[in-house]
């Protein structure tokens, strides 16, 4: 056991003592034996006061450390406590907790209905994420796919790559396939069955992307992009502008959206031709004679082709606008 003060002061005392009178020590007289004296009690009051200071600064020390480690466990066992609860994050501060999957309306049976997507699908995505918080990022990661036809590998590999184990992955699929034969029905649960739980989340892309394109919204869009399509800037794009225009009028006619009248169809066909063939076609439409078109059509092609190819572009732009061509 280390000594304490009052032992160190008596040590020091006795060290610094005159100790016997010697005959050298004895013509310095009374006045400097006094004066060192005074010295050595100062010293010595000096050296007491320091080793006060220095036990009271160390138990000082010792509260604080107990303090700060009573703290530490009162924060660890309040985040044990709370953890996965939501009701605080890592600086105490409170935050809403995650709906429970009971806790959510049931989201119905979907069979691709383009007016039910919206609210089935926010339904069906809260119902998830109410089992677990990580099926926001596994679904979300399966809307934005642009491949079609995912196979049970690429599934695989894509969920791993969230850091999942085998185990994990399994247990993702099984999940989602439950929920999708409870939630579908009609083809769209046919599929499902036929998919099985191994390509669930080819399931789940297929019905969201149905879904999704088949929205209020993305009507509209298309929509305008048939009413308004774009222009082709030279006769070689003439051929793409009319796929896509006649793919969008399919899609349309797919939903059961009012098809166009025949003389609203000519008009938007005539806007996606270049500007010279556009003036070109019209003035065809507006003769009344077949031989007059006939010559109007060889004043566009070139002197050196035949008159077979010479009349063919014109021939197959007049079947799409219903025009004879001769």
């Amino acid at each position: 056991m280390p000594p304490t003060v009052e032992e160190e002061f008596a040590a020091l005392e006795v060290s610094h003592s005159p100790g016997p009178e010697t005959p050298e020590r004895k013509g310095n007289g009374a006045e400097a034996a006094g004066s060192q004296g005074d010295k050595v009690d100062d010293l010595m009051k000096m050296v007491l006061e320091m080793k006060v200071s220095m036990a009271t600064l160390l138990e000082d020390s010792k509260r604080k450390d107990e303090i700060i480690e009573n703290l530490k466990k009162t924060i660890e066992e309040k985040r044990d406590k709370d953890k996965g609860t939501g009701k605080d994050d890592d600086v105490g501060r409170k935050k809403l907790q995650a709906m429970k999957s009971k806790d959510v309306p049931k989201p119905g049976q979907y069979d691709l209905s383009p007016t039910e997507f919206v609210e089935w699908h926010e339904l069906f995505k809260a119902t998830m994420i109410g089992h677990d918080p990580l099926w926001e990022e596994i679904l979300k990661k399966f809307q934005n796919i642009p491949k079609q036809n995912l196979k049970a590998d690429e599934i695989k590999q894509m969920l791993k790559d969230m850091e999942m184990t085998d185990a994990d992955v399994h247990t993702a699929n099984y999940t989602l396939y439950v929920q999708l034969l409870a939630y579908t029905k009609g083809a769209l649960l046919d599929k499902v069955k036929n998919n099985e739980s191994v390509l669930a989340m080819e399931s789940y892309r297929f019905l969201h992307s149905k879904g999704h394109n088949a929205t209020t919204m993305n009507v509209v869009k298309v929509t305008t992009a048939t009413l308004r399509p774009s222009i082709a800037q030279t006769n070689s794009e003439v051929d793409a502008k009319l796929n896509a225009w006649k793919a969008n009028i399919k899609y349309l006619d797919a939903l059961g959206k009012p098809s166009m009248e025949n003389d609203q169809r000519k008009s938007v066909l005539l806007s996606i031709l270049p500007w010279k063939l556009q003036e070109f076609m019209m003035h065809i439409m507006t003769q009344s004679q077949c031989t007059m078109i006939s010559r109007q059509s060889s004043q566009i092609t070139s002197p050196g082709q035949s008159s077979k190819k010479q009349r063919k572009p014109e021939k197959t732009l007049g079947l799409l606008l219903g025009v004879r061509m001769c």
